[in-house]
């Protein structure tokens, strides 16, 4: 089996590892996310334990609860194993940063499809490490990113047009804080029958660790 055939990063150990899965074009949909413990996930899912049920109101898969640092998107698969190894020599060279907690909040426009966020302050970090992973899979990339200085942000929930949104509890503990970014890992979208899910395929520890 040669490098771009051998697509499972099986090195790394981590839980719940997946082997990429190519669609029938050939492509897989990926970007990097920080992932988020049980322990940090854990007020969000009290969050939608206390919202009565709504038509049209989704809330993020608990596995599924990240932090994305960069976007990459449609890319044939065979570009998998250079962009993995691309990013592993790139985060060693990488010190962890702290985000800073801003609120929770609905976002979007009303006419249309809204989310549900956990905002962060706008770190210097957090979109020097955004452009510079750009700088490292940009030829592996169709389109250039949507937002070139994205917001920090959790999507918790998202909400089809129409939802009463008076009905959603935006109560979040203001003390909470999120973990140091210590990490990085390569997530794939996977679509099924019962929804999007996220597929692990490869980790990255940073450099310099606290």
């Amino acid at each position: 089996m040669t490098r771009n055939e051998h697509y499972l990063e099986s090195d790394f150990g981590i839980p719940g590892q997946s082997l990429i899965q190519p669609d029938k074009s050939g492509s897989v949909r990926i970007f990097v996310a920080f992932p988020l413990s049980p322990e940090t996930r854990s007020p969000f899912r009290l969050m939608a334990e206390n919202t009565p049920p709504l038509a049209g109101l989704k809330w993020t898969p608990q596995d599924n609860l990240h932090l994305t640092l960069f976007f990459i998107g449609e890319t044939p698969a065979e570009n998998f194993p250079e962009i993995k190894f691309r990013l592993s020599g790139f985060f060693e060279s990488i010190q962890p940063f702290q985000l800073s907690f801003d609120r929770v909040l609905l976002t979007g426009k009303i006419s249309r499809s809204r989310m549900i966020w956990a905002r962060f302050h706008h770190s210097d970090s957090f979109s020097s490490l955004h452009n510079l992973i750009h700088e490292n899979v940009k030829p592996f990339m169709h389109h250039p990113p949507e937002f070139p200085d994205p917001v920090p942000h959790i999507t918790i929930a998202r909400l089809k047009k129409g939802v009463d949104e008076s009905a959603i509890r935006l109560n979040f503990p203001e003390e909470f804080v999120l973990p140091p970014i210590t990490c990085a890992e390569i997530w794939q979208t996977m679509r099924e029958e019962k929804g999007v899910y996220y597929a692990r395929t490869a980790h990255f520890e940073f450099g310099n660790n606290l």
